[in-house]
């Protein structure tokens, strides 16, 4: 007899639900606990507020997951949707992400979706972090572009066993496809393909759920307007959802429940799902969930508190001497970031450099320079480019956009070599289509490079 629903997933109203029950009794039921996490953005310490109290951090997420796992065993999943690698700490800028894909796994997760800032460092970083672990990635809706027509990148959907139950995960997200990133990538609208696989997946599962780096308007639409997905775990948005959100389906009984769990590690939602099997296949019965907090209160996992403690010491080796501070401002003369221009113009020999100046966040302190403090300044890991752009175009994106300018002067209809990172490329409209060759070089390479150079000597 095939146990599993044959069609649509049917959620009942409540009293429909009462109904069903009085009718028959189950032949089994099934208690599933969803455990989820989105948007930690490199945070893979803990975070110290102003009062002493802390928040986040890995370790103290691992604990609350085994927790779980020990008080459920068998019944759990643990579910990232997105956005792990853009603007990190220095822990994941330096490994461009496997640090924390590596933590992450320890810590139990067993599906990750990449979010659109997984792809700023690099589709080859990213295929580099995903090597490195033997946790799933999944997206159903990014393809890499080839003659042969769009190719997938990540396998659209897993389907794992928990509590008795087959269980289909879906990856839906989001790719800013303006970033010199996505070049060589398409996407796909995401609910055009939840439909399509939708209709396979529901043979083969019991319980759907989408993993979606969509943001939480976006999964209501996709709730609203698709059948048969019975839970979106989500991100992108930075939602902090303290229960799960109910999107009934007009003019039917059905109905997608939406979570999402903030960001950098704040909190660990719990989903938890009941399930009754009767003849026509399983039918869900409850659905209930909050957010855990992941604060002092909670002990830190002594196996991954190593891990990153033995990572951290990388970061502590001393690449030169500064011989005076230079600040970050976010107006007006930016130390740091002119620093950091001319280090550009020089390493590629251009004849102008331009950096946005809202990507840095700190700046160089005066003394011994460690490889954190450099990953501190610029967290992107981001690639120098070298674009061909004439004087009115350097002009137009002198005035429209707040840039950090090195090189000569500029003479109207002269074309120039510029040297540009690919966030100030890919975010500028009038610089987009600008052809444009890849340096080889990261910024964070460059700045390292030019610390040691600015080094008294000796040192």
């Amino acid at each position: 007899m095939m146990r599993r629903m044959r069609g649509w997933w049917v959620w009942a109203a409540a009293a429909a639900l009462s109904l069903c029950l009085l009718s028959a009794a189950p032949e089994r039921t099934a208690h599933l606990v969803v455990l989820h996490i989105n948007d930690t953005h490199g945070a893979l310490l803990p975070e110290t507020r102003a009062d002493g109290s802390v928040a986040g951090g890995v370790a103290r997420v691992a604990t609350l997951a085994r927790q779980v796992r020990e008080q459920a065993p068998g019944r759990v999943l643990f579910l990232h949707a997105g956005d792990v690698l853009s603007r990190g700490g220095p822990l994941t800028v330096e490994s461009g992400g496997v640090t924390d894909l590596q933590a992450l796994e320890q810590a139990g997760i067993d599906v990750f979706t990449p979010g659109n800032g997984d792809f700023y460092f690099g589709l080859d970083n990213l295929l580099r972090v995903s090597g490195a672990v033997r946790v799933p990635f999944i997206h159903a809706n990014i393809a890499r572009v080839t003659p042969e027509g769009p190719e997938p990148i990540f396998a659209s959907h897993v389907i794992l066993e928990a509590a008795g139950l087959r269980v289909g995960v879906l990856g839906l997200g989001e790719v800013r496809m303006d970033h010199p990133s996505a070049r060589g990538l398409t996407l796909r609208g995401a609910a055009e393909v939840a439909r399509e696989r939708i209709t396979e997946l529901r043979e083969q599962v019991d319980v759907l759920i989408v993993l979606s780096h969509l943001g939480e308007i976006a999964d209501r639409m996709l709730a609203a307007s698709v059948l048969g997905i019975d839970l979106i775990v989500g991100g992108h948005s930075h939602s902090k959802l303290d229960r799960p959100v109910q999107v009934v389906h007009p003019g039917t009984p059905s109905c997608t429940w939406i979570v999402q769990a903030g960001d950098l590690s704040r909190f660990v939602g719990r989903v938890d799902i009941e399930a009754e099997q009767h003849e026509a296949g399983w039918r869900i019965t409850r659905v209930g969930g909050r957010l855990m907090p992941v604060d002092g209160s909670v002990e830190e996992a002594p196996d991954i508190r190593k891990f990153l403690e033995d990572h951290q010491e990388r970061l502590a080796q001393v690449v030169g001497r500064n011989p005076a501070e230079l600040p970050n401002a976010r107006e007006g003369q930016d130390t740091v970031g002119q620093f950091a221009a001319e280090a550009v113009l020089r390493a590629t020999g251009a004849e102008v450099a331009l950096l946005g100046r809202d990507a840095f966040d700190a700046g160089l302190p005066a003394g011994p320079v460690t490889l954190a403090d450099v990953y501190r300044i610029h967290p992107w890991r981001s690639p120098v480019l070298v674009a061909q752009l004439n004087a009115e175009q350097i002009r137009q994106a002198r005035e429209e956009l707040d840039l950090l300018v090195a090189g000569a002067e500029v003479t109207p209809g002269q074309t120039y070599a510029v040297a540009v990172d690919g966030f100030t490329l890919g975010g500028a409209p009038l610089l987009r289509e600008a052809p444009f060759t890849d340096s080889g070089l990261r910024l964070d390479e460059v700045l390292i490079g030019s610390i040691r150079a600015r080094s008294p000597a000796g040192e």
